[in-house]
């Protein structure tokens, strides 16, 4: 416990099975460094400084406070194995490139406590406790961000934290990710086969390329889209937005579904000063749209692969609305078409008032 000492630990072992690791001294660093498995030891106090590096996972024993920095470097991995880690006001938590952090903690905190955070945009948190509790406290910036309880677990943002995910979004099925009113901006890919859900929303932004979202049976509750590099939807079940899908900038292409796609709220494409288009890019599955739609004049609907779609809020064209020859179906509540439009191909049980041009 000599202050400025270094214990590199290379074993698979605990370092203390029997008998007690005192490694609390300023600037004291333990340092795991073993190519594979690890156990951490729970010290007599705390560690100062902590870390874990090379490569493999490394899992807590016990309940740990750590006095200094942890740092994980390598390919490894710092499991919690359901134990708190009490971490020091102002030090820092640091996942390098290729490196990640799994919790199964099933109740909040699922992160080291007070502590900063330096999250590289190349490196993995695994929220895989079960459990439904909202968080105290969150990291605004992530590489990859991934939920992965193996059952039904709601776990809900702290108010006012809007988080920024560097690298993609992955929420398993049995995961609700409740936003809390906060802005999830992912840069990376989304792959939901769970449930988004909130008055906040998923904002796809400043991406390296396309964003990809896929999944199976998957909820979203707000979707945006502002980015010139666009993004496709593909869904190997029914994909739902309980609430708004806004295209602000950019196209969202809306590939092969295997069952359906339905937008519960409104659509709003283009309405802004910069570009938006949503395309229709494959005619099996009807797209339905509950709310208004809403074409600005910056704004193209492209449904050049005459797909069928069903409409139960109108539409509201100011922009370019390529309808296609596939099936327009309004039904359900009393409608309005505004601008004008040229659909080939209507069917209407209900009332639909024509408040311009119609072709």
């Amino acid at each position: 416990n000599d202050s400025n000492a270094t214990l590199n630990y290379g074993n698979t072992l605990r370092p203390m099975v029997i008998g007690i690791l005192t490694a609390s001294a300023n600037p004291n660093l333990v340092n795991y460094n073993f190519g594979g498995i690890q156990t951490l030891e729970a010290p007599a106090t705390s560690y100062y400084n902590l870390s874990l590096s090379t490569s493999g996972v490394k899992s807590l024993f016990a309940a740990t406070t750590v006095d200094g920095d942890i740092t994980v470097s390598g390919t490894a991995t710092l499991a919690d194995a359901t134990f708190l880690i009490t971490g020091a006001v102002g030090k820092l938590f640091t996942l390098g490139a290729g490196t990640a952090y799994t919790s199964t903690k099933t109740t909040d905190p699922c992160f080291p406590t007070n502590m900063n955070f330096a999250l590289n945009a190349a490196s993995t948190v695994n929220l895989n406790g079960t459990g439904t509790f909202t968080f105290t406290s969150f990291p605004t910036g992530f590489g990859n961000l991934l939920f992965g309880a193996g059952a039904a677990s709601v776990k809900t943002l702290p108010g006012t934290t809007p988080i920024t995910i560097n690298g993609n979004l992955t929420i398993n099925a049995n995961n609700t990710l409740a936003d809390n009113g906060n802005t999830i901006t992912v840069k990376g890919n989304v792959t939901n086969n769970g449930t988004h859900s909130g008055i906040g929303k998923v904002y796809l932004n400043n991406g390296a390329g396309i964003h990809a979202i896929t999944g199976g049976t998957s909820a979203f509750g707000n979707l945006e889209l502002e980015d010139t590099n666009g993004a496709t939807i593909t869904g190997t079940g029914t994909t739902t937005l309980s609430g708004t899908l806004t295209i602000t900038q950019g196209t969202l292409t809306l590939n092969a579904f295997t069952t359906a796609f339905a937008v519960n709220g409104t659509t709003t494409i283009g309405n802004g000063a910069t570009t938006g288009t949503l395309t229709i890019a494959n005619a099996a599955v009807t797209r339905t749209f509950i709310g208004l739609v809403t074409v600005g004049a910056n704004g193209t609907w492209n449904n050049s692969s005459n797909a069928p779609v069903i409409l139960r809020g109108g539409i509201t064209n100011n922009g370019t609305f390529t309808a296609g020859t596939g099936l327009h179906t309004f039904n359900t509540n009393p409608q309005a078409l505004t601008g004008t439009f040229s659909i080939p191909n209507i069917t209407s049980a209900i009332v639909l008032t024509n408040n311009n041009s119609l072709t």
